[in-house]
């Protein structure tokens, strides 16, 4: 189910419609004319925002007298299209509002962003590596809210909880409401994190071996070792590795049992700090090679191709789901490879079936096979 066609509307410095090809589109252009906003309206189709932390006000083209921007795609499905929009309008009097739409039906986000999944790797992406936990946290939470509406759902209702307890465990740090309070948004916190986080380990555990296979069959044995641990301190995930936990009930309930123990041991340092400390929001996940941390000890070309591996396994993974149509996106992704590590990518994308779109300053990068095959989009 190919993307087939994508129409911007006072979209930062975009504005009109593009056919894709429903395998291999490059984006041809200078710096600042727009490849990379291309890429982020493709992922506002997928997600309902953008892949960076500008505020939807900020990506109106200011240019215009207009206070709004539009994103159309149209999804091929068999014989039938599947029509998706996201509207985002502002004025000088009221605050901004997003309308989501299938087939000019309204739907809220949660079932909006189930219909088109996209991975992103730009230049930014090496931050998965080596920036701060909650790019990491945010990254696999996407990941999981695109496989599973169930997790979307969880992570709601986690946010809701958490922003309740925080509120309740601030008064209290100004000696304001009593304990007692917390013991129905305790139960809550734990029972919605749990699933977070079992989900989140048993996403891990399930596709290590696609992550390394991924990175064997581009990279050879450079990055044979890459490994990702989820760090948490509710459970070690090193039993995982020893089959010690063999179904996810299982797995859920050791985490709700020393995620309760945890709080309870915790509350008075909670009410001081009047936050949350403990749960899937203060959770991390580390890349390593060899055994070593990348964030740590790697380089920055071996952070941005472990970063490049993940965002292709993740890719395999959408494209393997029948729920949703996938494409992958590759901002300038062919800058800062070798002439081999160049070959082994063009490869993948010519012996695959995916909808592919890539972006590059310079066509040069690009071998003329790959171009011939390819719908140029010059910007």
């Amino acid at each position: 189910m190919p993307l087939k066609r994508i129409k911007f509307n006072n979209f930062k410095n975009l504005k009109g419609e593009y056919n894709l090809s429903d395998r291999i589109n490059i984006i041809i252009g200078n710096n600042g004319q727009g490849k990379t906003n291309f890429l982020e309206g493709l992922y506002f189709l997928s997600f309902g925002s953008g892949f960076g932390s500008t505020q939807e006000v900020n990506v109106i083209n200011w240019d215009s007298e207009s206070r709004f921007f539009s994103i159309v795609g149209l999804i091929q499905e068999k014989e039938n299209e599947i029509k998706l929009e996201i509207k985002y309008e502002n004025s000088d009097a009221t605050l901004g509002r997003k309308k989501f739409t299938v087939n000019e039906v309204g739907r809220a986000r949660k079932f909006f962003i189930g219909n088109l999944s996209s991975t992103i790797f730009a230049p930014q992406s090496v931050d998965l590596v080596a920036g701060s936990p909650d790019i990491r946290r945010k990254a696999i939470d996407d990941v999981l809210s695109l496989l599973d509406l169930e997790y979307a759902d969880t992570l709601s209702k986690y946010r809701n909880i958490l922003r309740n307890r925080n509120k309740i465990l601030s008064n209290l740090n100004d000696n304001v409401g009593h304990p007692r309070e917390l013991v129905y948004w305790n139960e809550a916190l734990i029972e919605e994190g749990s699933r977070i986080i079992s989900a989140r380990i048993k996403f891990f555990d399930d596709y290590k071996s696609e992550i390394t296979n991924k990175a064997k069959k581009l990279f050879n044995n450079e990055f044979k070792d890459l490994k990702i641990d989820y760090l948490s301190k509710f459970f070690d995930t090193i039993s995982m590795d020893r089959n010690k936990i063999v179904t996810t009930q299982d797995l859920r309930e050791k985490i709700k049992g020393n995620f309760g123990s945890k709080i309870q041991r915790s509350l008075q340092k909670e009410i001081r700090a009047g936050v949350t400390l403990y749960g899937p929001h203060r959770e991390n996940y580390e890349f390593k090679l060899g055994g070593t941390s990348l964030r740590e000890s790697g380089s920055r070309g071996q952070q941005r191709l472990a970063s490049l591996i993940f965002v292709l396994t993740v890719f395999d993974i959408f494209e393997k789901s029948e729920r949703t149509s996938a494409i992958l996106l590759l901002d300038d992704v062919m800058s800062e490879l070798d002439s081999i590590h160049r070959t082994n990518i063009e490869r993948m994308l010519l012996s695959s079936q995916i909808q592919v779109v890539i972006t590059t300053a310079e066509k040069e990068n690009f071998t003329k096979k790959i171009l011939e095959k390819a719908n140029i989009i010059l910007m």
